[in-house]
Order: C-alpha cells, then sequence, then structure tokens
C-alpha cells in the first residue's frame, strides 16, 4: 500500500518535476540566434521548452496553447510564441540538431556511473498528432508501407537508464550506419564503452571493426546464423562469430541485458 501510495505521489507530481527539470537544465545553456533580416529572433531557449511540452503531452500545436501560456504565467518563459513560429522551428534541420546535442548533454553527468550501452529503435507513425479514435483503429498493417513511418534510434546506458544518444530517420532507411555513428559521438563526448548490445539490425562487420578500433572488447552485436566467418573481418568480429555460433550460453549471459532497452 506504501509503495502504491508514493507510485500516485510520484505521477501527480510527474508533469511539475518534468517542467522544474526541464527549465533547470535548459536555463545553463546560452541559445544565441541572430536572425538574417536584422529583426531579433523569437527565443530559442523559449522555443524549446514549448517543443519539448509539446513532446511529453504529444498534442499538436494549437491544443498545447493552454499549457504554454501557464508556462508563460509561471516565467518558464519569457513570451508565448505564435503556432505559426513554432512550426517554423518544428521544421528546422537546425532545432533536430540541437535536440540531439540536449541529449548528449543532459546524459553527460551521469557518463562515470555506466560503462555498457545499448542500441535499439523504435517505430512510430510519421504523423504523431492525431485523435485517439484514430490511433486505435491503426493496426501495424496499416503501417506497413515504411515510407508512412519513422525510426527513433537511441543509444542508453545500461546502468542509469538514461538515453545519451538519439536520432530519428525515415522508415525506409537502413538501421546498421546508424550504430558507428552512436559509437563515435558518444566516444567522443567522454562516454566510456566497455561493453556494447545491440540486435542484427545493426550488425556490420564495420561496426565490429570500429569496436576494436576504440577498446571496446565486449561486442555483442547480435549475429545472423548464416555468417560463416570466411570473408575477412576484424579479429572481434571473428571473435565473438564463435562465441555466436559456439557458446550460445555465454553470449546469451550478456546480451540477455538487451531487453531493458525495450522497457525504455
Amino acid at each position: 500500500m506504501i509503495h502504491s501510495m508514493r507510485n500516485n505521489k510520484d505521477l501527480q507530481s510527474e508533469k511539475k518535476d518534468m517542467l522544474s527539470m526541464m527549465h533547470f537544465f535548459l536555463e545553463n545553456f546560452n541559445f544565441e540566434e541572430q536572425s538574417p533580416n536584422g529583426r531579433p529572433s523569437f527565443p530559442l531557449k523559449d522555443i524549446m521548452k514549448c517543443l519539448l511540452v509539446m513532446s511529453y503531452h504529444g498534442w499538436s500545436l494549437r491544443r498545447s496553447q493552454s499549457d504554454i501560456e501557464q508556462m508563460h504565467k509561471d516565467g518558464i518563459i519569457s513570451c508565448i510564441p505564435k503556432p505559426s513560429t513554432l512550426n517554423k522551428y518544428m521544421l528546422d534541420s537546425k532545432t533536430e540538431e540541437l535536440l540531439e546535442r540536449l541529449i548528449i548533454l543532459s546524459a553527460l553527468p551521469l557518463a562515470a556511473m555506466s560503462d555498457t550501452f545499448i542500441a535499439d529503435l523504435t517505430w512510430y507513425q510519421q504523423f504523431m498528432n492525431t485523435c485517439a479514435a484514430h490511433r486505435q483503429k491503426v493496426r501495424k498493417v496499416d503501417l506497413a508501407p515504411h515510407y508512412k513511418t519513422r525510426k527513433l534510434h537511441i543509444l542508453m546506458c545500461k546502468e542509469t537508464r538514461s538515453v545519451c544518444w538519439a536520432k530519428a530517420s525515415g522508415g525506409e532507411v537502413n538501421d546498421s550506419p546508424f550504430l558507428p555513428r552512436m559509437i563515435q559521438e558518444t566516444v567522443n563526448e567522454g562516454f566510456v564503452i566497455k561493453k556494447l548490445l545491440a540486435d542484427k539490425g545493426y550488425v556490420a562487420k564495420e561496426t565490429y571493426a570500429l569496436c576494436q578500433e576504440l577498446g571496446i572488447k565486449e561486442c555483442f552485436i547480435e549475429m545472423k546464423m548464416f555468417y560463416t566467418g570466411k570473408r575477412p573481418g576484424s579479429a572481434l568480429w571473428r571473435d565473438q562469430l564463435q562465441v555466436y555460433k559456439n557458446k550460445p550460453e555465454e553470449w546469451h549471459e550478456s546480451y540477455r541485458f538487451r531487453v531493458i532497452v525495450r522497457t525504455i
């Protein structure tokens, strides 16, 4: 009963806590943006806060208006952007790059607490702002055409459950090229990766070669059964292929923790 009461209390304060943490986090960064025509641009910090609140609810621009107005009353944002302004920033590739950068920075304080990282992706509809009744009618078969879907690739820390890298892509894009980017950019930021877990969608000899180059000796990117090891590959690739084929229990002992990323 006590545990249930604590969970209820956490849920009741979740949004308030989210707004507080978002405000504290973003206030520590300097978002300077120059307008090309000389006019003062809208505060980018406020734009990011509005977009994050929209994403938290999964709402459209106009349905989020009351929450945005409340943030202005509470002093979280300095002014209220028009829906057209938010839409402009949502379609800007620089906004996407900034969000990806902020995700990495948000996980950096916990970098020393984790050395095992797990990669995965999730699918979602290309257009998220549909009513609940419509979403219930949509079945997986309706999402079959990949060009109508999107993917979100993430890399998370096993011990802290924090997402340290994220990138969205079209549903038709191949998955394997994303893992080398995840690894390289995460290491460049100061994270130390000792063990890496990923499913077969990300498997590639080049990725194993990169892991060997970066000193990631415990690499468990799921293999495909038809791999023979006859074609050239890195020493790490050949060693892990032998473990995958000949020592399944040893492989599973590490790979089983990949289920953690599914809950995220």
